[in-house]
């Protein structure tokens, strides 16, 4: 650590770090406040313009900063400093009350500490366990640079300093002001090492000399970067016993023995883990925020694809590749999530005040069986009897019946295999697996090779004598396919790719009332348990069917992860009732990614979605 004017201290059983501010007040104030052996004198600071400050005042704040801070605690009372502008007169009594000058000092309000031999003012941070093992590092704001991060700590047992919130006042012109944000490692962070997923890549390459600018564009908004979340190796979709370089994050919910998910785990795992992170950053190329904000029970946001800067984002290929949120908060997905791919807040119609097409895809009539063929993610066709629905279909369903009220629409229900075949497009196969399900993997792979993994491998090499880099089986099969792959297939993926792009947007989205808004929702998890020690029997190295997430990285879609309800399930673990998350996806058109924020809103503020819990359980008992 590069920090030296860090300290770390016990308080309450509680380990806090310290580090040094600018400010330096008298030495000679403190030496008999301390007992001898006192290194540090715990002080709270409160803003104060009134002409009288007394006990009940100070009660009254002691009060408002326990329910709005989980840093602060009584322990700080040691000594109050009162900052107050020079002329403001103060009827105060007690020797534990110094009035500060704070146009002059510049204090912020909350927990700080006083080094009594030098009178240096210290910020302090609450170190939180990294329980879940969420996150490859964790950090600190560099004091020698700008806008940089120091790594505080990278290790199995990860410690998160987490500043008071009480530093962070509301701003105008900050609008994220002490939103704690963590960060997927294939983000850039200025000063920090990007790991990708690797050991191998975190040793080669050096920290990074600028923040990519999607995450400077939240800090400059005046969010708190709290650490960096583990991903997969060179995120890839892996299952916990892919792992290779470091362990898979633990899966919360439930008996706490699921899967994550993949490729965005470290960030879902935290945000669903920890009540003190408000917001997680990950990426999605395949799916790598909505299947592990589903599985996770989150709010996941997949933006519209060129919506996000990814200068400074690590990925398969930016033809896919996009930045996007995690949270359990709707007001703050919602405000996070637009300023992402806003910048500004913009003002926009209310829901109540458009018209809505809604798309509903449904099962082939014969299936009555939600797992077959991987189509859980559809709805049960209109005519199968609800005896044969699961109960995450039932719950589903009265989610969609309250989106039809309070959108004033009514559901369109359609089969997606059948309307592809009924509507052709030139050139392509009648059926949609083998129209789409090679797209994937051929411009993934081969874009991984060609646009850094063979050139990380061979820098390897030439520094490690000609060692090769530790590389997962299942990637390293993926990868020699990715070598494989001709031009003359990439030509024709692409080509696919743009086929059914224009076909979702002309015939999915353009089939209806064009002077309304189209969205659709499926659903997304349906509350199966899918424990993190068992090993899937692969086939094959790709899935090469259809994928309903195609409609995210093929034609661009904003792809939003709703957390709807939950499903009881006996553990194999504990023996007990647990509880999964059931939700939905709700997808735009591209380009519609704040009209999709207001739905959410608006079915929030309506009793249609909730806040959802850390822990567990994703809502209350």
């Amino acid at each position: 650590m590069d920090t030296p004017a860090a300290h770390t201290l016990s308080i309450e059983n509680q380990q806090y770090l310290l580090w040094a501010t600018k400010v330096s007040l008298k030495s000679q104030l403190f030496s008999t406040l301390g007992a001898p052996d006192q290194d540090f004198i715990l002080v709270t600071a409160v803003s104060w313009d009134k002409s009288e400050f007394g006990k009940d005042d100070l009660e009254e704040i002691c009060y408002e900063y326990e329910q709005t801070d989980d840093v602060w605690c009584r322990s700080f009372l040691s000594l109050v400093l009162l900052l107050q502008p020079p002329k403001t007169k103060c009827a105060t009594s007690g020797k534990r009350i110094l009035k500060i000058n704070n146009l002059k000092a510049k204090l912020p309000a909350g927990p700080l500490a006083i080094q009594i031999s030098t009178g240096q003012v210290l910020k302090v941070a609450k170190l939180q366990s990294d329980t879940h093992a969420a996150f490859a590092s964790s950090i600190i704001p560099n004091q020698k640079a700008k806008a940089a991060f120091t790594e505080f700590s990278r290790s199995e047992s990860v410690q998160i300093p987490l500043p008071s919130r009480l530093y962070y006042p509301k701003r105008e012109d900050k609008p994220l002001h002490g939103v704690r944000i963590a960060v997927k490692d294939t983000i850039a962070l200025k000063g920090l090492r990007t790991s990708f997923g690797s050991a191998p890549w975190l040793e080669t390459y050096p920290p990074e000399l600028a923040s990519a600018p999607c995450v400077q564009k939240l800090i400059d908004a005046g969010a708190v970067i709290v650490g960096q979340t583990k991903t997969t190796e060179f995120a890839e979709g892996l299952n916990p016993s892919d792992w290779i370089h470091t362990s898979c994050p633990f899966n919360p919910r439930g008996d706490g023995q699921q899967k994550t998910s993949s490729s965005s785990t470290g960030s879902a795992s935290a945000s669903a883990a920890y009540e003190w992170l408000d917001v997680s950053l990950g990426t999605d190329t395949g799916g790598s925020i909505r299947h592990p904000a589903g599985v996770n029970g989150l709010y996941g946001q997949r933006p519209s694809h060129g919506r996000i800067d990814l200068t400074g984002v690590l990925g398969a290929t930016d033809l896919f590749n996009t930045v996007g949120i995690f949270a359990r908060d709707v007001e703050l997905f919602s405000k996070v999530g637009g300023f992402l791919v806003e910048g500004k807040p913009m003002p926009r119609p209310l829901p109540s005040q458009r018209r809505y097409n809604l798309l509903y895809p449904t099962r082939a009539s014969h299936m009555t069986n939600p797992i077959y063929h991987g189509q859980y993610r559809w709805f049960p066709h209109p005519e199968v009897d609800q005896s044969h629905w699961s109960e995450a279909e039932k719950q589903l369903e009265q989610t969609v019946a309250r989106m039809e009220k309070l959108l004033d629409c009514k559901r369109i229900p359609f089969n997606i295999n059948e309307l592809w075949r009924a509507t052709p497009v030139l050139g392509q196969p009648r059926s949609l697996d083998e129209a789409t399900g090679e797209i994937y993997q051929v411009i993934t792979t081969s874009s991984a090779i060609h646009t850094g993994i063979d050139d990380f491998i061979a820098k390897y090499k030439s520094e490690h004598d000609g060692e090769e880099p530790l590389i997962s089986e299942i990637v390293k099969q993926r990868l020699d396919y990715g070598r494989s792959v001709q031009a003359g297939q990439v030509a024709k993926a692409v080509e696919a790719m743009e086929a059914f792009r224009e076909w979702t947007l002309n015939t999915l989205f353009g089939s209806y009332d064009q002077n309304a808004t189209t969205i659709m929702v499926f659903p997304q998890t349906c509350g199966l348990p899918d424990y993190r020690n068992d090993v899937p029997v692969r086939g094959e190295t790709f899935n090469s069917t259809f994928s309903i997430y195609a409609l995210g990285y093929l034609v661009g879609c904003p792809d939003y992860t709703l957390p709807v309800a939950e499903t009881p399930y006996t553990s194999k673990v504990t023996g007990q009732t647990e509880h999964l998350p059931v939700t939905l996806s709700l997808v735009g058109r591209p380009g519609t990614d704040l009209e999709l924020f207001d739905v959410v809103d608006y079915l929030h503020q309506n009793g249609a979605l909730s806040d959802v819990l850390a822990g567990p359980r994703v809502f209350q008992n």
